[in-house]
């Protein structure tokens, strides 16, 4: 991941979207996906989508446990690297 917000990528957003999300980034990687989602529409609707996503899943009755989630997260990636 870049260090600086100028060098963040679609990949690199892609690639760290989940932890973005959940807050769970460094300081300097998560401004660094800040400023490309400053610059990037495409990535941004992603994120909201992944999002929601979440936030969908997390209000389930039964939620589904953390291997079911983190099941569904791969997928997701993994479709939306398919798609760049």
């Amino acid at each position: 991941m870049p260090k600086t917000a100028k060098g963040a990528t679609c990949r690199d957003l892609h690639q760290h979207a989940s932890a973005f999300v959940d807050d769970e980034l460094a300081p300097e990687a998560w401004q660094a996906l800040v400023a490309h989602l400053g610059e990037c529409p495409p990535c941004g609707e992603y994120v909201r989508q992944l999002g929601l996503t979440i936030e969908l899943l997390r209000k389930l009755p039964g939620r589904p446990g953390h291997d079911a989630r983190a099941e569904l997260l791969r997928q997701f990636e993994d479709w939306s690297r398919s798609r760049t």
